[in-house]
């Protein structure tokens, strides 16, 4: 075949590299697949597409939803699977691994895109329909553009300013004090405390505040802990000054927020 042909000659130059052509990729099943292709058109983006989404999700630009949104399992994408909705399942798995490789490229830091990435691919179990994959896949994009977003801004902020709020991040569930985030910047107390409510606008406690019980509600609605073990994890003193700031925040207790989210139609 014409084709076979081809194909072969494509590959001849590779094969200095390669001892084997293994049995998945051999000409034959390419030749078809390529058929099959044509017939279908279903095709690859290119590359310069992808690296034009890369580009405006490290600018933090909201286009870069649509543009990849469009894209997304729609005519024009390679044929990963027979099954539409297994097809729409493996487009949404490439889709974020690459928006996660880009982040990081972008500056976004390694642990939390791929912790991003392990909770976006973990709810792929709980979409039955290709739309509820798609807006999955909304969600995900958007989350990213805007973490790149947030990140340009950061450099808004001094170098001591956005190493505390990377610290009090990653340490959210130890004890948090003025001193230690001073001393860890190597700054006076009085002085940082001027410095963070300047440019956050919020008092560092506050702030620190706003975090755990920020994190607090996340933990209320995904998962089954208790409040007790919620208020020990996030590092309040105890379960009453959990929910007394819980309330004083939300206008809720812990309890009855938890209640609530149970009701929601999921």
């Amino acid at each position: 075949m014409a084709g076979n042909r081809f194909l072969e000659a494509a590959f001849s130059d590779r094969r200095k590299d390669f001892c084997f052509m293994p049995e998945i990729v051999n000409t034959e099943l390419m030749d078809l697949h390529d058929y099959m292709v044509r017939e279908s058109g279903f095709e690859h983006h290119s590359a310069a597409s992808e690296m034009k989404i890369c580009r405006m999700l490290q600018k933090g630009d909201m286009n870069a939803v649509d543009l990849c949104q469009s894209a997304f399992a729609s005519p024009g994408e390679g044929r990963l699977a027979t099954d539409t909705l297994t097809h729409i399942k493996y487009s949404y798995v490439c889709s974020v691994t690459l928006m996660t490789r880009f982040a990081i490229w972008g500056g976004m830091d390694e642990r939390l895109a791929f912790y991003s990435s392990d909770l976006y691919i973990q709810q792929l179990e709980n979409c039955m329909t290709g739309q509820e994959v798609k807006n999955l896949h909304r969600e995900m994009l958007v989350y990213f553009v805007k973490h790149m977003d947030n990140l340009r801004n950061k450099h808004d902020y001094s170098e001591p300013v956005n190493k505390c709020i990377e610290y009090i991040y990653y340490h959210l569930h130890n004890r948090i004090t003025v001193s230690m985030l001073a001393k860890h910047v190597d700054l006076n107390s009085d002085y940082l405390s001027t410095l963070f409510k300047r440019e956050i606008g919020t008092p560092i406690i506050d702030y620190i505040t706003e975090k755990r019980l920020s994190s607090a509600k996340c933990l209320l609605q995904r998962t089954d802990m208790s409040c007790s073990e919620i208020a020990h994890t996030l590092g309040f003193c105890s379960q009453s000054h959990f929910t007394y700031r819980f309330r004083k925040e939300f206008g809720i207790t812990p309890k009855k927020y938890r209640m609530q989210m149970y009701k929601k139609p999921s």
